[in-house]
């Protein structure tokens, strides 16, 4: 590599993309008029750039960055009224998105920034613990303070993919609705 890697807060490691990507074997081509980077496997031809930037035009799904604010914030997306809140009650809790409809529409919450944060650890009222996955339909997904394989920390910024349509079979993915990025108060 022609510069060092670089360490950013909180314990992240940044290296060149092209570097990355060409030692996985991925060819690497810049597009300068569309100011477009193309990354594809090595063994697979050229991917078809115009189609892919027709289908993400079209795409109402847009990122939503809520920021560090606290309190409860609120998201309109394709017929949901999604709002993400805190609970002074619960301190083991960061936050909960859910659907505020009524009746409450399930929603499926993916954390697509920190996967592992798609199952948790919990204690159930009993005492016992238990593994719950985060990532099925619900209309009430919360992030807690620890229970998972690397705990959320203030100051982390995660990302996630939101999903509706829920058709009553779990096994149907949904249809993305919203994408949302928060830096953990």
């Amino acid at each position: 590599m022609d510069v060092a890697p670089l360490i950013a807060n909180p314990g992240r490691t940044m290296l060149p993309a092209r570097y990355v990507a060409e030692g996985l074997g991925f060819k690497v081509e810049w597009d300068a008029a569309k100011q477009l980077v193309i990354a594809y496997p090595e063994d697979q031809p050229k991917p078809d750039i115009e189609n892919i930037l027709k289908e993400l035009n079209n795409s109402s799904i847009t990122v939503q960055d809520l920021g560090n604010a606290t309190g409860d914030q609120n998201i309109s997306a394709a017929g949901y009224n999604l709002f993400l809140s805190s609970s002074n009650s619960n301190p083991t809790m960061f936050f909960n998105i859910g659907d505020s409809s009524w009746p409450k529409q399930n929603i499926r919450v993916v954390c697509t920034s920190h996967p592992e944060f798609n199952t948790c650890h919990q204690q159930m009222i009993n005492g016992q613990w238990r593994d719950f996955r985060k990532d099925v339909w619900t209309n009430n997904y919360m992030l807690f303070r620890d229970g998972y394989t690397s705990n959320p920390k203030s100051g982390m910024t995660v990302t996630f993919d939101i999903y509706g349509g829920y058709n009553g079979d779990e096994s149907y993915e949904g249809v993305k609705i919203a994408t949302i990025r928060k830096t953990l108060p």
